[in-house]
C-alpha cells in the first residue's frame, strides 16, 4: 500500500504560515493550467490530498476559484480577474506607458508588449494586439523564456542578473533560429549594447518577428522593455521606422518613471512574481 505524501516542512519560510504559503502556491499554479483537479494540485505542491481539498474548497468559498458541478476541477474565478485589473490599474508603470503604448499601437498597427525581467525569463505586463492573426505566443502566454524574445534581449544586454540567469537556464531553443550556447548569446547582448535595440527573428515562433528597446528611468537604470511584434516579413520590411517608433514610445515612458537605488540585500527573486511592482517603479511628483 502506497503511503500518503509527506507534507514538506522546508517549503515556508521561517515565520510565514504554512496554509498562506499554501494557498499561493495554489494559485500560481493556475498560471500554467486552465483547470485542475484535487489530486493534481497535491502532486505539483508535494503536499498531502487532504491538504489539497481543504485549501481549494477554502479558496473555492472566497470567489477566488470556482468549482465544476461536472468534472469537480477548479478554476480561476472572477474574484481573481477583479484583483488582477485592480492591480494592473494601480501599477504606476501600467498607468506611466498605456497612453504612450497605445499611441505606438495606432501608428504600427501591430502587436505591442510591455515587458520586466524575473529571473530568466520576461513577464509581459502590457500587451495590445495588432491586427495580424499570427499566434503572438499564445493569447494567454504572460512568462516567456528571455532568450528567445527581443523584449528579454534589451533588458539582458542591460542586467547583468537576467543574462546570467537566462544562461544558467540552458538557453533551449524553440526554433532552429533560437539563440543557443553562451557564446551566441554573449554575442547577442553585446549587439543589443552596441545598437540600443534588440530583434528576435522566427525565435519563439516561425514566422514571428519582434523589435524591442529598453526603457530607462529617469535616473538611468533600465526598467523595463518595449517591443512591437509581427510577421517576419513585415518587421523586416519597416525595422527602420520601427526602432524610431519604439524609441520614442520609450523615451516617453522613461520620462514618467523614476526607479530607486537597488538594495542589495533583498536581491533574491521568486520566479512565481513578474510584475512591475517587484521593480519598485514610481512615477514622479
Amino acid at each position: 500500500m502506497t503511503s500518503p505524501p509527506t507534507e514538506r516542512a522546508d517549503r515556508v519560510r521561517p515565520g510565514a504560515l504554512q496554509s498562506v504559503s499554501t494557498a499561493a502556491e495554489v494559485l500560481v499554479a493556475f498560471l500554467g493550467a486552465e483547470d485542475l483537479g484535487v489530486s493534481e494540485v497535491a502532486r505539483r505542491l508535494g503536499v498531502a490530498k487532504s491538504t489539497a481539498h481543504r485549501t481549494l474548497s477554502t479558496l473555492a468559498e472566497s470567489g477566488l476559484l470556482v468549482r465544476s458541478s461536472v468534472t469537480g476541477r477548479y478554476r480561476l474565478g472572477l474574484r481573481m480577474y477583479e484583483l488582477g485589473q485592480v492591480a494592473r490599474d494601480r501599477e504606476p508603470l501600467h498607468r506611466a506607458a498605456l497612453p504612450l503604448l497605445e499611441r505606438l499601437h495606432a501608428r504600427t498597427g501591430l502587436t505591442v508588449h510591455l515587458a520586466v525581467a524575473d529571473g530568466a525569463h520576461v513577464v509581459f505586463v502590457e500587451r495590445l494586439h495588432g491586427a495580424s492573426a499570427l499566434p503572438i505566443l499564445g493569447a494567454s502566454a504572460r512568462r516567456v523564456p528571455a532568450h528567445l524574445t527581443a523584449v528579454g534581449k534589451a533588458l539582458a544586454a542591460f542586467d547583468p542578473r537576467v543574462a546570467a540567469a537566462a544562461e544558467r537556464a540552458g538557453l533551449a531553443p524553440a526554433t532552429d533560429s533560437s539563440v543557443t550556447g553562451p557564446e551566441e548569446w554573449a554575442a547577442c547582448l553585446e549587439r543589443v549594447r552596441r545598437d540600443g535595440w534588440a530583434r528576435a527573428r522566427d525565435e519563439s515562433v516561425e514566422g514571428l518577428s519582434s523589435v524591442a528597446v529598453p526603457v530607462r528611468a529617469q535616473n538611468g537604470p533600465v526598467v523595463c522593455a518595449i517591443s512591437v511584434a509581427g510577421s517576419t516579413g513585415e518587421v523586416d520590411a519597416r525595422l527602420g521606422g520601427l526602432v524610431q517608433e519604439l524609441r520614442a514610445a520609450a523615451t516617453g515612458v522613461g520620462q514618467r518613471l523614476v526607479a530607486p537605488e537597488r538594495d542589495t540585500r533583498s536581491e533574491e527573486r521568486s520566479e512565481v512574481r513578474g510584475d512591475a511592482e517587484e521593480q519598485g517603479l514610481t512615477t514622479p511628483r
